[in-house]
């Protein structure tokens, strides 16, 4: 399972750095990390109330570092789901996919023997990057987060 994970996240990192920074999720410069995130949460996709983790937690979960200038992190308010939006406002772009794959990681082992239903999220990441931001969100409908986060983006 970790192997799919890394695989998963590899190509993903390919697929990001080939062409995401020409499609819409370029169309503007994004300032504010939150304004992004809440955005995304209000489309209607996610079935568990997230809540936005607090900094100690952030630190546990994500361990970001200097490169990320600005960020907010919803996670499950019951811990019960999988389902999360991390929006990193960065300039290294490849710094916070390796942050966000880690978090992957970390999912899986929670939830792979705890809610096994979950790994589907897990393993169907939504990622969008571009002029300075990573947007991850896992739900059960990762063509509509996609679709909520490129909307987030155009602004």
């Amino acid at each position: 399972m970790k192997k799919c994970i890394a695989l998963a996240v590899s190509a993903v990192l390919l697929l990001v750095s080939g062409c995401a920074q020409g499609g819409a999720a370029a169309a503007r410069r994004v300032e504010d990390a939150d304004v992004v995130a809440q955005a995304v949460l209000q489309c209607g996709v996610f079935t568990d109330e997230l809540v936005r983790a607090p900094d100690d937690v952030v630190g546990e979960y994500y361990k970001l570092d200097d490169t990320v200038t600005d960020h907010a992190i919803y996670i499950s308010g019951t811990g019960a789901t999988a389902q999360e939006v991390a929006v990193l406002i960065t300039g290294g772009e490849e710094s916070a996919m390796e942050i966000l794959a880690r978090r992957l990681e970390d999912l899986e082992l929670r939830f792979a023997n705890y809610v096994p239903g979950e790994m589907n999220k897990i393993q169907n990441p939504v990622f969008i990057t571009g002029d300075g931001v990573v947007v991850m969100a896992l739900s059960d409908d990762p063509d509509a987060a996609r679709d909520a986060v490129e909307e987030a983006l155009e602004g």
